[in-house]
């Protein structure tokens, strides 16, 4: 069984999750996990014990994907008995796998003695299993093609492949670990499983194939998304809006039913520039709002570095304002080009900061 709650932000979709969660726990039903994104699962987890009470971790669980791996791995046995990969073991087991193959590679016969052109072979591997690209199909896609992109795919195919030997070798990638728990579920006995999934965009070929192995075994699962509307709607939320239609699809081809329900928009204590400014943010409108209480602000600044100097002179007058550090975002776009100045910035001012 498979359901679909989705509705604007702020419409109450995580709270009914919390709701239904709640009903299991007084029922005393085993078995419900609520699966979000890894950097939220601490406060997924404080959120569930505020609204479920004590009892909570008797009935109900906080997981991520990986964490589900885990779960399921200790209950069924495989590869969670194995040494996990880092990155310098990944990275030594590629320079092996490119020293075993390089006479036979066209394109990428240089690899076995660059460290620069392994690693990006490496991220090139960790891009096709996130995938769900096996080195077979890259195999047949060399052959359609001809010519140097088939080379190119072919010596990716037998990349890959010689990577999968040499890192199975009594260890494990943790990229695997979700395609390992997509064949591991049907053993498991999560049939009378209740899965919440929340806190997700979209899924990459790896937890979608998670998701269907749920639904192909029996499991309730239900989905929320924060989306305006499964037909054409705001450029802003596409990547939701296919989501959506993915997992209807997969719904149908295993002959399960499915529930779509949309949450109506509740009112939000929030300024009404912040409200304009996040429905036509891709709407390309040519109207004009005045901001009168200037909840948005724009700024010119020389650098990074003065962004980030900018970002902690505002986090800090929030702080003797009343605001908690947690409660306070830092965003920005191409994130690796920020982290070590603004990490550097902050600990300079003492501001505490997760990333």
């Amino acid at each position: 069984m498979l359901q679909i709650l989705f509705g604007a932000p702020g419409s109450g979709k995580t709270a009914a999750l919390m709701r239904s969660i709640r009903e299991g726990v007084a029922e005393r039903r085993p078995g419900q996990m609520l699966i979000v994104p890894e950097q939220y699962s601490h406060e997924a987890e404080r959120e569930l014990c505020a609204v479920c009470g004590d009892a909570a971790p008797l009935y109900a669980e906080v997981l991520s994907f990986t964490g589900l791996a885990r779960k399921v791995a200790d209950e069924v046995g495989g590869s969670s008995a194995l040494p996990m990969l880092d990155k310098g073991g990944r990275l030594l087991c590629m320079a092996r796998a490119m020293s075993q193959i390089a006479p036979r590679l066209q394109v990428f016969s240089g690899g076995g003695r660059s460290a620069q052109l392994q690693q990006a072979l490496l991220a090139a591997v960790d891009e096709l299993k996130l995938a769900c690209v096996s080195s077979e199909t890259l195999a047949a896609a060399a052959a359609d093609c001809g010519g140097y992109l088939g080379q190119k795919l072919s010596d990716l195919a037998m990349i890959l492949s010689a990577y999968d030997a040499v890192a199975a070798n009594g260890s494990t990638d943790p990229n695997d670990r979700l395609s390992v728990l997509a064949r591991q579920i049907p053993a498991s006995s999560l049939d009378r499983a209740r899965i919440f999934i929340d806190g997700f965009t979209d899924f990459t070929a790896q937890e979608q194939s998670v998701i269907r192995a749920l639904l192909k075994k029996g499991a309730e699962v239900t989905v929320c998304l924060t989306l305006d509307t499964l037909g054409a709607g705001s450029e802003l939320y596409a990547a939701q809006r296919r989501t959506a239609h993915l997992l209807i699809a997969d719904a149908e081809a295993l002959n399960l039913p499915h529930a779509v329900q949309e949450l109506p928009q509740a009112a939000m204590e929030r300024d009404e520039a912040l409200r304009i400014f996040s429905e036509h943010l891709f709407s390309y409108t040519a109207e004009t709002f005045t901001d009168e209480n200037n909840a948005l602000a724009l700024y010119e600044a020389d650098g990074i570095e003065n962004e980030c100097e900018l970002a902690a002179a505002k986090a800090l007058a929030l702080v003797r304002g009343g605001c908690r550090w947690r409660d306070i975002a830092v965003a920005a776009r191409g994130f690796e080009d920020y982290r070590g100045t603004l990490e550097s910035v902050f600990r300079h001012y003492g501001i505490p900061l997760f990333t």
